[in-house]
This record gives structure tokens, C-alpha cells and sequence, in this order.
């Protein structure tokens, strides 16, 4: 079955996505985007491909809109639809992304355009996101911290630091999940709960019940072991 241009695949860690499956996702994250009028395509850092999503946003919002919520929501949406993390966001005036004669979207000039800073933008996700750096505090969020910027080749993270947002996607969490059951033995894990808690400060404290409720039942099971039955 021909489900897409071989040329506009985009190929991420090693997973293939079509652009198509994206856009749609992004369409559906907020109602100030304009429906059908999204571009997603990769370009090349340092030999790693990430991926960027082009967004315009309809007439009735553009002058209004909360930029910062618009991009975390296309974030959201495409790494719950896909499991991928969008590196870059744009947002664009409507009728600003070029199409052909036909209304389909050129991505290849959409990216072109970017590269040569010629895209009418609203707002680019690496102007708007600017993150309020929050320290570690418990041992919990500094292991958390410690295995996150390990996977994810980090310098710096902070505690509100949304995973999905920072380039985690599943191959990203999967390591991070099994580094976590190897370094807090007898505490249970499931990936897909980074979904639920995409920060190490609400994921600590996941954790840290986790742990309290392992403890708990140890000692229950230590105490009934002890036990001395009379008859």
C-alpha cells in the first residue's frame, strides 16, 4: 500500500514516520491551529536528524494566542499519538506556508524557508520555550536528574523539565526505565507512566510512594514472619 513520498519520510532513532500521521496529530493538539495547514519534515544537527513542525495559526487567534501553550500542546499530542519528541515548533500567520496550485503543503520549500529565515513566524518554539530552572531536592529527583541527562546526553536539567519537550521519545524511555528498576530494586516501573509524569519532580514523587509502599510491605512481611503462634 503507498502511504506516503519516500522523499518526506522522516527517519528518527531509527523509526520511520510519515509526515502525514504528524501533521494530523499537530492539527488536532489545539484549536487555534489551522487545520491541514502544518508541515513536519527533519533537519540535520550535528549528523542527528530532529524534527520540526511548521504550524499556521487561523485568523481568529493569531493575534491572541498563547504561543508557549499552542507549542506545548502540539509537543503533548505528537509524543502521545507517536512517541516522538518535535524539537522545533513554528508558528506562522495564516496563509503563510507555500503550497502548490493544488493546496498541497511544500515541505521542502517550508524547510528551505526556515533555514533561510524567511518564514512570516508568530512565534519559534526556541525563542518562546525558555524554561525557569528548578534544582534538585530529594534523592529521588537528583537519581532521577542524574539517569535523565545520562540518557538524554543533558549538561543541566531542571525538576519541571518536561521529558517529552528536552528530546525523550520511547527508545529514551525505555533506558530510563530500566536504569530506574536497576537502581531502586523491588520498586515497579512502567514506561508508559512518563506520559502520566513527564517531569522528574512529579515522576520523584511517583517514585518516592513507590518506594514508601515497597518499604511498607517489607517490614509487614518481616513482622508476620516473626510472629510466635501459640496453641
Amino acid at each position: 500500500y503507498v502511504t506516503g513520498r519516500i522523499k518526506d519520510l522522516i527517519i528518527l532513532r531509527g523509526r520511520n514516520y510519515y509526515p502525514q500521521d504528524i501533521e494530523n496529530s499537530a492539527s488536532n493538539a489545539h484549536k487555534s491551529i489551522r487545520s491541514g495547514y502544518v508541515a513536519a519534515f527533519s533537519m540535520s544537527d550535528r549528523g542527528v536528524e530532529r524534527l520540526v513542525l511548521v504550524a499556521e495559526i487561523e485568523r481568529e487567534h493569531f493575534r491572541s494566542i498563547n504561543a508557549d501553550e499552542v507549542i506545548h500542546a502540539i509537543r503533548h499530542q505528537i509524543a502521545l499519538d507517536h512517541e516522538a519528541s518535535v524539537d522545533q515548533v513554528v508558528l506562522l500567520k495564516p496563509y503563510k506556508i507555500p503550497v502548490t496550485s493544488s493546496g498541497k503543503i511544500q515541505r521542502r520549500q517550508t524547510r528551505q524557508m526556515l533555514v533561510d529565515n524567511e518564514l512570516d513566524t508568530i512565534a519559534d518554539s526556541g525563542i518562546t520555550q525558555t524554561r525557569h530552572y528548578v534544582d534538585p531536592v530529594t534523592d529521588t529527583e537528583k537519581l532521577l536528574v542524574a539517569i535523565w541527562c545520562e540518557v538524554l546526553k543533558l549538561d543541566r536539567l531542571g525538576v519541571d523539565d518536561d521529558f517529552f519537550e528536552i528530546g525523550g521519545d520511547s527508545i529514551a524511555g525505555l533506558e530510563i526505565g530500566a536504569a530506574i528498576q536497576k537502581q531502586l530494586a523491588g520498586v515497579e516501573f512502567d514506561v508508559a507512566q512518563l506520559q502520566e509524569f513527564p517531569t522528574v519532580a512529579r515522576l520523584a514523587q511517583l517514585l518516592d510512594l513507590k518506594i514508601a509502599h515497597a518499604k511498607n510491605k517489607q517490614l509487614a512481611k518481616t513482622q508476620s514472619g516473626n510472629k510466635v503462634i501459640s496453641i
